[in-house]
């Protein structure tokens, strides 16, 4: 019913939404002159209206993503406005994402994946966000792909270990839980393309970067962490 409610969306500007979103579609299996049908390519797929702001707070990643994902949402004509459904009077800021009412992000414990889905919901008036704990990288590969080829883009939780692995520019002495969100990818999935807030909190980290989506699906998400698609 989900990707029903999301096809759904914007009737009104539904034909100038779909003409620059739609992806050229993936050419269908062909025999490789074995005898043996190969796969289609996916062809790359990029979002560059979900832009990057940079966390107001060191411990609002997830407000600050989720801030990045609605103000996309408004630029594709997904949702008419920023303005909170549930409290119209509020400003679309990150510090009211949040507050208590939506994703709990102020006791300096950061936003919980069950948060993030709820309160990105709630604050658009729809159910449209929901969470996948421990992805596989097929699993990964398919929910983002789904998303960013209808308009969407996804809040990815991913957990760094201090010594160990670390991507864009991350301290590498310190254990950092962190959201950022995916916004488009390469062909056949090779690499996602991530908008990371955490500009603000580090010098060397951009804005945007591009990872290896198997690595760092199994090095920074499959462990213990989640998607919110």
């Amino acid at each position: 019913m989900r990707s029903i409610k999301r096809l759904g969306v914007g009737v009104v500007a539904a034909a100038a939404t779909f003409s620059m979103l739609g992806a050229a579609p993936a050419q269908a299996a062909t025999d490789d002159g074995t005898g043996t049908a190969t796969a289609a390519a996916v062809p790359a797929k990029s979002l560059t209206g979900y832009k990057h702001v940079g966390q107001k707070e060191n411990w609002w990643c997830g407000p600050a993503s989720a801030y990045i994902i609605i103000a996309g949402m408004k630029h594709y004509g997904k949702i008419s406005s920023t303005k909170s459904k549930a409290h119209p009077s509020w400003s679309f800021s990150q510090a009211n994402l949040a507050s208590g009412s939506y994703l709990k992000a102020n006791g300096g414990g950061g936003t919980q994946r069950a948060d993030m889905a709820r309160g990105i919901n709630k604050w658009i008036g729809k159910d449209w966000y929901h969470v996948l704990s421990n992805p596989s990288s097929t699993q990964f590969k398919d929910r983002v792909g789904k998303d960013i080829r209808k308009g969407y883009a996804v809040a990815v939780a991913a957990l760094e270990h201090a010594g160990g692995s670390h991507y864009n520019g991350h301290p590498r002495s310190k254990t950092i839980d962190h959201w950022v969100v995916a916004r488009g990818y390469t062909a056949n999935y090779a690499k996602t393309h991530f908008v990371d807030p955490a500009t603000t909190v580090w010098g060397p980290v951009e804005p945007y970067f591009s990872y290896n989506t198997n690595d760092f699906v199994n090095r920074f998400v499959k462990p213990s962490k989640a998607i919110v698609w």
